[in-house]
């Protein structure tokens, strides 16, 4: 089965893994202050960081909702290649370059037949 998840889950993935170290530094400082960390502190920078994380979580659901739609209008033959879009041209060298659709098409074909033969 093939999953697609939007780019932004990246983001949020590292957040919450920044998070999860986050807590564990917090926590071996309060050890070793000897519970001395003001509560006003921890909570101030644990409440920032969880405002961050919720945003960062909200963007994600919304790119999520917009994935079906984006999925079911997407086309292989209306994307553009940097290529075609300059004439097979490579603009500084001004010398001939391959065609990237052809190399595109030739390993959608290849993933694909081995999935129906099997």
């Amino acid at each position: 089965d093939i999953c697609f998840v939007p780019v932004s889950f990246a983001a949020l993935a590292g957040l919450m893994s920044f998070a999860s170290w986050l807590q564990l530094v917090a926590d071996f400082l309060i050890e070793s202050l000897n519970g001395t960390l003001p509560l006003e502190v921890a909570f101030c920078t644990g409440g920032m960081f969880c405002v961050i994380v919720a945003a960062s979580a909200r963007l994600h659901v919304r790119e999520l909702g917009r994935l079906p739609d984006q999925l079911s209008q997407f086309s292989v033959r209306n994307t553009h290649c940097y290529c075609c879009d300059n004439g097979h041209i490579n603009p500084e060298t001004k010398g001939p370059i391959s065609c990237d659709r052809n190399l595109v098409y030739a390993a959608l074909e290849d993933w694909f037949s081995r999935t129906e033969s099997s």
